[in-house]
């Protein structure tokens, strides 16, 4: 059983903490592994996505970009496998889309990803 977030913020209703367990729990580890940016969290240098520092850089390839992905979603708690990821990056405007599918301890889970982090796909 995990804090439920909205967004990077606790999820407090009616003056009480909220909890999330299963696929919500296995979904909010997700999008918080993909909207971390490698070197942010004080705590720990390693963890978080090399955005800048590979994925948005020129030249980068969208092999390399899907292999990073692979390995930061696999890393996530309760991820077993990646069944398919189908990634699309706009050069011009740096953005980076796709559609997932991850077998995970509570089932499989599809997501979307967008700029504003994972989504619900299913």
């Amino acid at each position: 059983m995990d804090l439920q977030l909205t967004g990077y913020d606790l999820d407090i209703t009616g003056g009480l903490l909220s909890f999330v367990t299963g696929r919500d729990a296995i979904r909010q580890h997700l999008e918080m592994r993909l909207r971390t940016f490698l070197e942010e969290y004080v705590y720990d240098r390693s963890a978080g996505v090399p955005w800048v520092q590979v994925v948005f850089k020129r030249n980068t390839s969208l092999a390399s970009v899907d292999a990073i992905l692979r390995q930061v979603i696999t890393a996530t708690p309760g991820v077993e496998e990646v069944i398919e990821l189908n990634l699309d990056v706009n050069r011009s405007t740096r953005v980076l889309t796709g559609t997932g599918r991850v077998r995970s301890t509570d089932g499989v889970l599809d997501f979307n990803l967008d700029p504003l982090g994972v989504q619900d796909a299913g």
